[in-house]
């Protein structure tokens, strides 16, 4: 059967202030949620990142960041109102353009309807 996703990545912003200390990907919020969520990431040094969404079985359902971000804070509103509820989860991997080794996390969080 032929079936659509949509995801409506309703923006990333970039947040003015201080440069942080430390590659950090946060707990969205909220979470539990439906059908929308609010990620958050900070890059202490420009990078490449790489933001992705993946089932509980492991599969790519969506990447939802893939360019070129300078250091400073950033937030990524996600709505997702057409996926069953369950666990998934999403993953930074942020390659500074250093060359120095990449920064890599997952988390989890929870769809409810």
């Amino acid at each position: 059967s032929n079936y659509a996703t949509i995801f409506t990545l309703t923006g990333v912003k970039e947040f003015a202030g201080d440069i942080p200390k430390e590659f950090t990907l946060y707990q969205n919020y909220p979470n539990p949620f439906n059908p929308s969520t609010m990620i958050r990431f900070a890059l202490p040094k420009d990078s490449h990142v790489e933001l992705e969404l993946y089932s509980i079985h492991g599969e790519l359902i969506n990447k939802l960041v893939s360019e070129d971000k300078q250091a400073g804070y950033y937030e990524v509103n996600l709505e997702i109102p057409f996926h069953a509820s369950g666990i998934y989860f999403y993953r930074i991997v942020a390659s500074p353009g250093d060359k120095s080794e990449p920064f890599v996390q997952t988390r989890k969080f929870i769809l409810m309807k």
